[in-house]
């Protein structure tokens, strides 16, 4: 995947981890909807990505994840509740988002080597995509500055 691809694919599905935590909340967990945007909402609060909130109605994570309109905030919270429960990417997409945000989320990032201590070791498969985030991150980072 060039670095032009990985850009594409993740600004068209950055809210595809909605998506992926509705499936993994419904089918795996056994939630609604409406506990469903609960729990993300609830771990976006506990890790600090957003100030205490009620939780959106259930049916706007679908509205979300259709429209690729999430709040970064729920992004973040979904891909962590995903990784709680071992989610692995199956799609080259998937795994383009999740190197994306977790290298937004954990970061600032160095060095590859750095990003790598930081992803759980189930996740290392995929370093190329984490390397191919880095440097985007890094040219975002620089546009921000200029």
């Amino acid at each position: 995947m060039t670095l032009s691809e990985f850009q594409n694919q993740v600004k068209r599905q950055r809210s595809s981890v909605i998506s992926s935590w509705c499936f993994v909340a419904d089918e795996v967990l056994g939630l609604t909807q409406a506990d469903a945007a609960y729990e993300l909402t609830q771990a976006a609060v506990k890790a600090g990505y957003v100030e205490s909130r009620p939780a959106p109605p259930g049916e706007t994570l679908k509205h979300w994840a259709v429209q690729n309109k999430a709040p970064l905030w729920a992004c973040f919270a979904a891909l962590d509740l995903l990784i709680e429960q071992g989610w692995l990417p199956s799609s080259d997409t998937e795994w383009a988002v999740l190197a994306h945000l977790w290298i937004r989320m954990q970061g600032p990032f160095n060095t590859l080597e750095d990003v790598m201590k930081s992803v759980p070791s189930y996740l290392h498969e995929q370093q190329a995509v984490f390397g191919l985030a880095l440097v985007d991150n890094q040219a975002f980072m620089a546009r921000k500055k200029a």
